[in-house]
Formats: C-alpha cells, structure tokens, sequence
C-alpha cells in the first residue's frame, strides 16, 4: 500500500533533527549540530547578510525618488515598528529552539506551522536562483575591467572597441537651438562634434511629446493657442503618446512643430560616455534580446562568470558554518575599507555639494504619499533580510545563552548606518558624474542630478551603467573600477551564501537527506540550483532576471512574517509563555509590554496591510505597455505578468499545502514543560 501525502509529510517533518547542546569549537557538533566558533563569527555572518548590494544601490535611488533625507523618517519609522522587532523574534527563534526556519515550530508543539518554514525556504531558493546572476555581472565587468588594463582603455568607455571590435561609433543626436545662436559656426567643435559650452543655456532640453502641437483640422481650432500655454492640454490629449515627428504627421488633428524660435541640428560627437556605457551594459554584457520570448541561446561570457560564482558558492558553504564561518571575516570587512576609500574620494571630487545637497535637504511633500512609506517598509525588508528563514538558521549555529536583542538592535545599526554611508558616497559621486556630462550633454547642466535619470540612478543602472561612467572619469580610473567591484562582489557573496546556507539547514533539519554529509548535501543544492539558473544567462535572461526579482518576494515575506508573530502570539496559549520562560532561562532577557504588543498586535496587522497592498498592481513590470528592444526596453508578453504571480504565490501554496497535510492531533504532541526543560544544562 503506498503512503498517503498526509503520512510523507508527518514523516518527514517527523524526522526534524532533535535540539543541539552548546559548541564551542566552529565545526563541532552536539546532536549533530554544527556551531560558530565564538560570537565574532555569528555576528560577522549576520552583518554580511543584512549588508548587501541593496545597501548601496537601492537605498540612495529610494532617498533620491522619495524625498531625499525626508525619506528617512518612514525609513527609520518602518526599522522599529517592524524591521528590529522581526529580526528580534527571528534571533530568538532560532536561538532558543537551535533548528532553523521549518524545526522551529515542531519544536514549539505547533507542527502544522511549519509550512511557515516551506514557503520562506522557497522563496529563498528562487532568491538563489537569480540574485548570484548580479554577481555574475560583476565578475564579468572586472574580467574585462583587468584584461583591458595594457590598453589603458576602460571597456565601457566611447574609446574602447564595440561589440564586433570595431571602433565605438557615438549615435547622431538631435539638439534644438534657438535662432539667434543657430547659425554661429563655433556652435559645436569641427573635430569633437561637441557643442559649445558657452552656449549651453540656447539649447531647448524638454521632452519631444511636449512639442506636438494642435492646428486648426477638423474641431480642433487651437492655432491661436501659444507654445507654453498649450503644452499642458496636449499632455493629456490626442498627442501624449507621441514621440517623434512621423508618427506626429499621422495623428489626425496634430501637427509636428519645433518649440517656436527653435531650429534642429544634429551632431555626432566623439565622445559619448553614457550611450557608451549603457550599450557595453546592453550589448556586452547582456547581449539583450528583443524581449523575455526570445531567449537568444546562451550567454557564453555570463554563462562562465555564472558558473564560477556558483563554485564559489560550493567553496563557501560546502563544510557549513565550519567553512562559511571564516569566509566573512573578509567578506563581511572588505566593504567597510573600500566603502571608506570612496567616501574619502567622493567627498573631494568636483561638484560633490551639489550630489550631498539632494541627500540632506529633505523634500517634506513627499511623506504624504503612502507610496514612499510602502517603499521605506520594503527596503527594511530587502535589507535586513527578515522573512527568509536565514536569521533564524544563522541564530540556531550561535550560543543559546547569546543576548540576542543586543546583537539585533547592533547588526540593525550597523545594516542602517551603511545604507546612510552608501549616501555619502554614492551622491557626491553622481553630483561630480552631473558636472562630467554636462561638457558632453548641454541638458546636463551640473548642478541638478536629477538630469541623469536617462543613465539610470537605480538598481543595475546606478552599478553598472552611473557609477563605471564616473570611475571612469576620475584620476586612476583601473584602481577605482577594480575596487567597486570587489566591493560588490563581496557585499553579494555574503548574501548568496547565507540564503544558500538557510536552504541546507532547512533540508537538514527535515530530514529529507538522511545521514548525507554537508559536502554532499551542499554540492547537490548548488548544481541543481545552476541547472535552474541557466535562464538567466541566456540573451533573454535579464527579463527572466527581473520578473524573478519584481514578483518572488512581493507577498511571501510579509506573509510568512505576519505568521511569526500569529503562531507565537494567538494560536496556542502555551506557545508565548514557554518561549519567554526559555529565553529567560537561557539568556536572562525578560520582553516588556512593548514588545508583547508589538508582536501580538501591531506587526501583524501593518504585514497583513502589506499583504493586501501588494495587489494594488496587477502588471507589476508594465508588460502591457512594453516593446521590444532596442526600440524599447524589452517585449514582455502577457503571460510573463501570469508567471509572476504564479513565483510569487507559489510559496504560500505550498506552505498552505503542508499547513493542511500536517496531522492537527501533533499539534500537542509535546508538551509545554518538556519543551521548557529542553536545552537545560
């Protein structure tokens, strides 16, 4: 008789290894479970965990979007409602009970919760999945960056070679100039084809779609209305979504016209950095597809730096914490040094008061949009990692008798005081890359950043297309490039192996691999996770990459959080008392009233909310609207939004599956006292 699904899942949760005395020697095992040597150790991996890549390129662009140092007050108001007080109870979970993220509630008595545990550790798989490809990017730039080094040529540069070897051709740009300066003859340089800086202040910088007017055809008689006036209305009307002059000719009711006193000109110039960078980024490194139908076939250079990530990952991680718990004494230092080495530079560079100013002086306005506290939330999140099941694996390898609300609220500190260093960085640096493109761009004028939002002040555009544009522009270019990048690398590894790691702990506490040693176990995760990968490499894959991105974690970390704080708080009566006698016990911490309210009462509500806002948006990645590249930025077809959603819900399914599979009876399988008397010395 085969076994029904209701008995394989008992069995298996059944089979959770049973909770590990202390250690003291990293690798040892009591029980069977492997401990960090000291504290240091637990503490670097949890710092290298919540610093990561979002620390340095989404938390600037969210505080230039939002309201520049206003930003900071829903940023800091979402860290102690919900970021501190989840990265507390997480801690504490995984410290007291010594399992990680699927043990932990068969440990409390409460087995069925443990679907909590499958829907975080497949959400932090599909994490694996596609956030190592950034690191592949990475090693990519600095291959090319150390290859290129006899040229003397950064490869991202209008110097350097394009896609087929030949030299980069600059494309032709369109300029509108007003009359009077239209015909002077040292309007742009006769060799540079770069306008005359002098004259900067004669060029018309709007959007074109501005410049569709109406004339008299038909009903329309708007022939009298003047340019400015008329501007407004046109926005909203026949002409919004027109973009270039033939599609304005075949609108009925509009006509093509130049902003009045204004002739077109075009030029093209030697020298073009950003349209260089963004095609090295698009034609190099991505060798980008039409759109997410098309894969294209393999990536060959990402396919290799892909690879080489992943046994690097394999090399980390392969003992557990025996081997991983080492690595972060670099990983998790390194940042620090260069992120101090940028600071020094980009406090000294020209222009860098104009970057500082849109960092400090705050937009106040802006705090009255919910989307900037909904965004503040999200970035505590993403950056201290809650909700993934990697806080609660790393606390079970510490010392159960360790003061985890002080490692919290220090590792919430330093995770907050890096994201605000990032800033002194990253914007003095964009403010000197302001000044830079304004000798090559007349609407670039210096001393506004936000004229670089066509380069990219987010995500990949900020790393790999804003900040090689400006290292390429400073003194010792090679020496600047090398060391961002190995800082990526770093702040990146760090977080891959952590999530890989949460992964195994899962996989081991289940039981699901038996006896298989941790050489194994890890070798078999890492190539099946390469296997399913391979997608993002493809010439298609930054589509892949991106839906990965925007849908896997939408839900199911304020889902599985919001749970946290339900199973121990409201669904067995016992569950709270025997957590706060066995904290007391192991570590003399005693939780106030604040805390208990926080947990019982407030974050569950705020998670829920962030549960239903997160259907506010259908076609997350605007898929609808889409075109094909290079005409746009990438086809995605209809299906790709129904994909999404399908990785993002698909977590909470299997955790609800699991939830309804686990026999209720276990529920009190174990009793509140010998849970108590567990662990004690």
């Amino acid at each position: 008789e085969q076994p029904t699904m209701h008995h394989q899942l008992s069995t298996i949760m059944e089979s959770s290894s049973e909770e590990d005395s202390d250690g003291v020697e990293t690798g040892a095992e009591e029980g069977g479970r492997q401990q960090y040597a000291n504290k240091c150790e637990l503490m670097l991996s949890l710092v290298g965990y919540a610093v990561g890549l979002g620390n340095v390129w989404r938390f600037p662009s969210l505080c230039f979007e939002n309201g520049g140092a206003a930003f900071l007050i829903p940023y800091f108001a979402s860290l102690c409602l919900l970021g501190l007080p989840l990265f507390i109870l997480e801690l504490g979970l995984g410290q007291v009970y010594r399992q990680g993220t699927l043990g932990v509630w068969k440990k409390m008595g409460l087995p069925r919760l443990q679907g909590l545990g499958v829907t975080a550790t497949i959400c932090t798989w599909f994490v694996s999945l596609y956030y190592i490809v950034i690191m592949a990017w990475t090693t990519y730039y600095m291959f090319r960056t150390v290859i290129a080094m006899p040229s003397g040529i950064l490869p991202w540069t209008s110097e350097a070679p394009g896609i087929n070897g030949a030299n980069f051709t600059c494309p032709t740009k369109e300029y509108y100039v007003k009359d009077e300066a239209y015909g002077n003859t040292d309007l742009f340089n006769n060799v540079t084809e770069l306008y005359n800086s002098k004259y900067q202040a004669d060029f018309y910088c709007e959007q074109n779609h501005t410049w569709c007017n109406f004339e008299e055809k038909g009903p329309l008689l708007l022939q009298d209305t003047s340019f400015a006036d008329n501007k407004t209305s046109l926005l909203e009307g026949a002409c919004s979504k027109i973009m270039d002059e033939q599609q304005c000719n075949g609108e009925t009711g509009c006509a093509w016209r130049l902003p009045p006193g204004y002739s077109k000109t075009f030029h093209a110039p030697t020298n073009c950095p950003a349209a260089a960078a963004v095609a090295f980024w698009e034609q190099q490194v991505l060798q980008q597809s039409s759109g997410m139908d098309n894969l294209g076939g393999f990536n060959i250079g990402l396919l290799l730096c892909f690879t080489f990530m992943w046994i690097a990952t394999y090399l980390i991680v392969f003992q557990g914490v025996a081997s991983s718990g080492k690595v972060v004494y670099v990983t998790a230092l390194l940042p620090y040094f260069a992120l101090g080495a940028f600071l020094i530079r980009a406090l000294t560079l020209p222009n860098a008061s104009t970057g500082l100013r849109f960092f400090l002086v705050p937009d106040f306005s802006k705090l009255l949009d919910p989307v900037v506290w909904l965004r503040a939330v999200n970035q505590i999140f993403y950056s201290l990692g809650v909700g993934f099941g990697s806080i609660i694996a790393f606390a079970s390898y510490g010392d159960k008798h360790d003061d985890f609300v002080g490692n919290a609220v220090k590792v919430s500190i330093i995770n907050c005081a890096t994201s605000i260093l990032a800033g002194f960085v990253v914007f003095p640096i964009l403010g000197y890359l302001a000044l830079e493109m304004g000798e090559v761009d007349p609407c670039i004028t210096g001393n506004d950043i936000n004229q670089l939002k066509d380069i990219g002040l987010s995500g990949s555009g900020l790393a790999f297309i804003a900040f090689p544009i400006a290292m390429s522009r400073m003194p010792l270019p090679f020496f600047w490039a090398i060391l961002f990048f190995i800082m990526l690398l770093c702040l990146g590894i760090d977080s891959q192996f952590a999530v890989v790691e949460s992964v195994m702990t899962v996989i081991h506490d289940s039981g699901i691999a038996g006896k298989m040693p941790k050489p194994a176990l890890s070798g078999i995760l890492c190539l099946v996770s390469w296997v399913f990968g391979l997608i993002f490499v493809t010439k298609g894959g930054i589509y892949w990459f991106n839906t990965f991105d925007y849908y896997v974690c939408v839900i199911a970390m304020f889902f599985v959080t919001a749970l946290e704080c339900v199973g121990l708080m409201w669904v067995s009566k016992d569950a709270w008392t025997d957590f706060t006698i066995k904290v007391k016990k192991l570590t003399g911490i005693s939780f106030g009233n604040i805390t208990k309210i926080l947990w019982k009462f407030v974050d569950p509500v705020l998670l829920l909310g962030l549960c239903c806002s997160a259907f506010m948006s259908f076609d997350i990645m605007k898929a609808r609207s889409s075109e094909p590249y290079p005409a746009g930025a990438g086809y995605l077809p209809e299906w790709s939004i129904y994909v999404g959603w399908k990785l993002g819900l698909l977590p909470i399914f299997a955790g609800i599956i699991v939830f309804i599979f686990i026999p209720p009876g276990d529920d009190d399988a174990r009793s509140p006292t010998a849970l108590i008397n567990e662990d004690e010395e």
